[in-house]
């Protein structure tokens, strides 16, 4: 019964094994002889928007060359770190491999209902668009189409966690910390009563 057991273990591994070669790792084209995931210059984006499967999504603008604002899920500045390095991303990493040049069926990708819609506007008026669908069985790439394409791509997983922050983190510029001054340091120490101001003492206690 062990053995038959172990046979039955090794012969499920190979399968995988066999799976994982042709699925993820023997594509038609290598990473180096693909264009980038997403083709433009970053320079040229003036909207970007990023949609999560059941509707929750990230839309930011860019006014002049670097000034962007949020308009959804709520206005307010944006992050222009944040979303310009998510599209420097977009704009060079390059696809670990084409799977197919022509699915049949989207299905069995998640392509069908992807799981993440990027959409970004140029200054000419065009448009770029990617489609993600599920993770491979390895986890470690999640399968794209870019554009509308019947071709199945394999891009890394990195990406879209980072185009996920996007959506469940918006890029709202960060809210500048006041520096203390010598004056507001003094004045903390003022007493009242006979106690010492409770602001005097945060001002220690993370001294």
């Amino acid at each position: 019964m062990r053995l038959r057991n172990t046979l039955i273990l090794l012969i499920a591994l190979a399968l995988l094994g066999a799976f994982v070669y042709f699925m993820e790792l023997r594509g038609q084209k290598t990473s180096s002889e693909e264009p980038p995931i997403m083709n433009f210059t970053v320079s040229d984006v003036v909207r970007f928007e990023v949609e999560k499967r059941g509707g929750q999504r990230m839309v930011a603008t860019r006014q002049g060359q670097s000034e962007w604002s949020m308009e959804e899920p709520y206005q307010a500045e944006g992050d222009s770190a944040r979303l310009e390095s998510a599209l420097r991303q977009l704009s060079t990493w390059r696809p670990r491999r084409v799977l197919t040049e022509t699915a049949a069926s989207l299905a069995p990708f998640g392509l069908d209902n992807p799981q993440f819609t990027v959409e970004v506007g140029l200054q000419d008026g065009s448009k770029r668009s990617l489609e993600i669908g599920d993770r491979t069985p390895t986890q470690t790439f999640h399968y794209a189409r870019r554009d509308g394409e019947r071709a199945v791509l394999l891009i890394g997983s990195a990406m879209v966690e980072q185009l996920n922050r996007l959506v469940t983190e918006p890029p709202e510029k960060p809210t500048p910390v006041p520096t203390p001054t010598s004056e507001t340091r003094s004045s903390a120490f003022k007493c009242e009563g006979r106690g010492v101001h409770a602001g005097a003492i945060r001002y220690l206690v993370a001294s």
